[in-house]
C-alpha cells in the first residue's frame, strides 16, 4: 500500500538561511541545491545518534524532507534494514518542490521498538533523474 498523506510547508527566509554555507573563499552555497535532506524528528527535535523510545506507548515522530531536487519520490522506513510500515502503508509517495519542505507524521509502534536497534528513512526517486537519499541512522534505546 502507498500513502499520499503528508504536509507541505513553504520555507521561510530564516529556514532557508540555515542551509546556506560560506566556504573559505567567501562563496555562498545552498546545501539544498542538487540534494534532498531527510530527517527523523520527535517533537520538532532532530534525532541523530541515539534516541530513547517507549516500549509501552506509541512514539509519535515526523520525517522532514528538505531539498531542491524537485520530483516525485517514495519514502520508506527501516528498522535494522527491514522495511517497517509508515502509518500502515509500505511507502509514502511525496512530491518535492523547490523552497518547500515536506512533513510526514508517523507513529513508531512500541512493538517495533523492542525488535530493532537502528531506525532510518530512505527517499527514493521515481523518475531516476534524482538520487537516493537516506536519513541519519538512529540507534534505539528503550525505556
Amino acid at each position: 500500500e502507498i500513502s499520499t498523506e503528508y504536509k507541505k510547508q513553504v520555507m521561510t527566509t530564516k529556514e532557508m538561511s540555515q542551509f546556506i554555507k560560506i566556504d573559505n573563499e567567501g562563496n555562498r552555497r545552498n546545501l539544498l541545491d542538487n540534494a534532498c535532506i531527510v530527517e527523523i524528528r520527535e517533537k520538532n527535535m532532530l534525532l541523530s545518534g541515539k534516541a530513547t523510545f517507549s516500549t509501552q506507548d506509541t512514539n509519535n515522530l515526523n520525517i522532514y524532507i528538505y531539498g531542491n531536487m524537485t520530483g516525485k519520490y517514495k519514502l520508506s522506513l527501516y528498522g535494522d534494514f527491514k522495511q517497517l510500515p509508515i502509518n500502515g502503508c509500505d511507502y509514502v509517495e511525496v512530491d518535492i518542490y523547490k523552497n518547500e519542505y515536506t512533513i510526514v507524521p508517523f507513529a513508531y509502534d512500541a512493538k517495533y521498538v523492542a525488535q530493532y536497534k537502528n531506525l532510518f528513512a530512505i527517499l527514493a526517486p521515481m523518475d531516476f533523474k534524482n538520487g537516493l537519499e537516506k536519513s541519519a541512522s538512529i540507534y534505539i534505546t528503550t525505556k
